[in-house]
């Protein structure tokens, strides 16, 4: 239930845009407001249900995975040995918890990042920070381990749960005001007219987050060259075909989402758009298979049609006023 909070964040901020700052004409603002409450209700449920079914339940380590040895020495004492198995990504999430430096996956000549090729700023390994005591211990996927780690910024160390949370709600504060500099555009510019001024924005802030990171690791490596090769690779051979055909559906439904705002307004068009997760959630279901358990699948129906139904009576309280 976590991503909750980037679920229905820009779903508020887009309705009291255009409700109560625009002033977006609607037959009853209570109704209106009923019908927000449903849909967030029923996005809730669906965020809920939709969770994977293992974080429900506790996890634990196979034994046949561990390798414990207790030692022979009067303290009893039990010898350390890594996890069963650790990836890149989870080396660095235990690198920056256990020392707070940052972790740098460095590219190869062919702009593929190289596996086995990591720097990791600090004087131990990884292994060696985790011991088989640690493993064997019930592991509770919903506790508060997001607490305890930390990521440095700017020589400050953040909890990841607290980044995690505030950058939550800054994609709320701004994914739900994408739409609102179409309010004072042009009548001209309105509507598709928008839609080569949004790419053009969307274009220059991509350019432009990537130089903040070239600049950012310029600082921490002082060499250009190296700098260079920190950056993130763009896994072009693989992530062609996928990237692009996620790229392109993106594309899609922005088009029709400005569509959506510039005939309904930004506090139904906008609010409307947000109830994309139920098609995501059915792909979930359906295709990837992500929950199979039939008490979930039902809860997650139902909250589905809660959300359907503060849909449907968030647009008769427009219609009802366009019509008149």
């Amino acid at each position: 239930g976590k991503c909750v909070v980037s679920d229905q964040s820009p779903l508020q901020v887009s309705f009291v845009w255009g409700i109560f700052v625009f002033d977006e004409p609607v037959r009853s603002k209570y109704l209106a407001c009923f019908a927000v409450l449903l849909i967030i209700a029923g996005i809730y449920g669906m965020s809920y249900f939709s969770t994977p079914e293992s974080t429900f339940n506790h996890r634990v380590v196979p034994e046949e995975d561990l390798d414990v040895h207790s030692s022979s020495n009067d303290q009893g004492s039990i010898d350390h040995h890594p996890l069963p198995s650790t990836s890149d990504d989870d080396a660095n999430i235990l690198n920056r918890s256990n020392r707070g430096k940052a972790y740098i996956g460095i590219r190869n000549d062919e702009g593929e990042e190289d596996s086995d090729q990591h720097e990791a700023v600090g004087q131990e390994q990884v292994a060696n920070t985790t011991s088989t005591a640690d493993v064997v211990d019930v592991v509770d996927e919903e506790d508060d381990s997001l607490e305890t780690t930390t990521t440095t910024i700017f020589g400050r160390k953040v909890s990841n749960r607290s980044l995690g949370i505030c950058a939550a709600m800054f994609n709320g504060i701004w994914g739900g005001s994408i739409m609102v500099p179409m309010h004072w555009a042009p009548d001209s510019t309105k509507g598709t007219g928008y839609v080569i001024s949004f790419a053009v924005g969307a274009a220059v802030v991509t350019l432009l987050l990537w130089i903040l990171r070239f600049v950012y690791l310029l600082r921490q490596t002082r060499s250009f060259m190296f700098a260079y090769r920190c950056l993130p690779s763009l896994h072009l051979k693989t992530m062609a075909l996928p990237g692009s055909t996620s790229g392109i559906l993106w594309s899609i439904g922005n088009f029709f989402s400005i569509i959506s705002v510039y005939y309904l307004g930004e506090g139904v068009g906008y609010s409307v758009v947000q109830a994309a997760m139920i098609v995501s959630g059915l792909w979930g279901i359906f295709f990837f298979k992500e929950i199979v358990s039939p008490p979930l699948i039902w809860k997650w129906f139902g909250s589905a049609v809660t959300t359907v139904s503060g849909i449907l009576l968030l647009s008769y309280a427009h219609q009802a006023t366009s019509a008149k």
